[in-house]
């Protein structure tokens, strides 16, 4: 497969809009990043912090407080959502217009989080991001892992596989953000 399809392939499993897979191919060209899943949901807006717009089942974590008394930051889902591989998580929340919570949103949303239920109940996926590891002798396995977080306290974290060489694929409980 040409990095063209490659392309292609990833804007129309990761991004639900109108825009055409030509604009997508400009945005996620080298030029205009490291990143190109990073360039593509930054530039339909997955990453803006903006003001309390929150719907019922979500709260907002504020995580700026603008000079005009506008508070800024994030809406999180209160409660996870059951538990499933990380492409599918991942899935869930972009068919919603949303995406799962970075590292640092977990943790804050934790740290701060009035209404944000049984957060530190299980490791949760924390990451819209795969990383490749490979790990030691001993153990030998590789393929990608995501970063969890919970599991007991706002401070743990930890990785879980979403792909390996031995088939061996995390479930994990999840939460969408906006």
């Amino acid at each position: 497969m040409n990095l063209r399809k490659t392309t292609i392939f990833l804007c129309v499993g990761l991004c639900a809009s109108a825009a055409s897979a030509e604009e997508y191919i400009q945005y996620s060209s080298p030029a205009a990043g490291s990143d190109a899943i990073t360039n593509l949901m930054a530039k339909e807006g997955f990453f803006l912090a903006h003001e309390d717009n929150c719907i019922t089942g979500q709260e907002f974590i504020q995580i700026w407080d603008n000079e005009d008394g506008t508070d800024i930051g994030f809406c999180i889902e209160e409660s996870e959502r059951t538990a499933s591989e990380w492409n599918d998580a991942r899935a869930t929340c972009l068919g919603l217009n949303m995406r799962l919570p970075e590292p640092s949103e977990f943790k804050f949303a934790c740290d701060n989080g009035t209404a944000v239920s049984d957060i530190t109940d299980d490791w949760e996926w924390a990451s819209n991001f795969a990383s490749p590891l490979a790990t030691d002798s001993t153990t030998p396995q590789s393929g990608t892992v995501v970063p969890i977080g919970g599991n007991g306290s706002c401070d743990y974290g930890s990785v879980d596989w979403a792909t390996s060489d031995t088939g061996s694929i995390g479930s994990r409980p999840f939460r969408c953000v906006r």
